[in-house]
């Protein structure tokens, strides 16, 4: 959905190419902060090691250079209706039956609502709600990467190599 703008708030960018690219390469560059985390989480709890085709470099690279506006595109200029993926869907039209490759996109939850419950027990309890400090975090897990890994600065340089990388427009 990062790199090919599958996202709903994207259709909101549908007239707007550059701010879709700009967007497209902030969330590539924070995936690691929530999305990939909520994958990790979610498949190692149950044993499993999840497999991301999508964030192999080379794709990440030809996806980054194909222009906005092929990603989340016009498909009808009376009504305003947008196509996300659109591009991806195009690439897939010979390979998988039309209906899936066209059909309109439902979001995935993976939660069961088990984290909004948590935040307000957490308030009830607090009176409160719970404060984030995001950059305090962030400081803790670097600090527990230079601690744990030989070559901590590849990994961290790892984490964040979309951020730098612009989209075409």
């Amino acid at each position: 959905d990062e790199l090919f703008a599958g996202y709903a708030y994207h259709h909101a960018y549908a007239r707007k190419p550059r701010a879709l690219a700009d967007e497209i390469t902030r969330s590539l560059g924070a995936m690691h902060n929530i999305n990939l985390q909520r994958v990790d989480r979610i498949t190692m709890a149950q044993g499993l090691e999840a497999r991301t085709p999508f964030l192999d470099r080379d794709l990440i690279d030809f996806a980054q250079s194909i222009p906005a506006s092929l990603k989340m595109k016009i498909v009808d200029k009376a009504t305003h209706e947008t196509t996300e993926k659109w591009i991806l869907r195009k690439a897939c039209e010979d390979l998988l039956p039309t209906d899936l490759v066209w059909r309109k996109k439902a979001q995935f939850d993976e939660g069961t609502g088990t984290v909004g419950a948590l935040d307000q027990a957490i308030s009830r309890l607090l009176g409160v709600k719970p404060p984030v400090d995001r950059e305090r975090e962030g400081k803790l897990y670097e600090r527990l990467l230079r601690e744990q890994y030989k070559d901590p600065d590849l990994i961290l340089e790892n984490a964040g190599m979309w951020s730098a990388k612009r989209i075409a427009v």
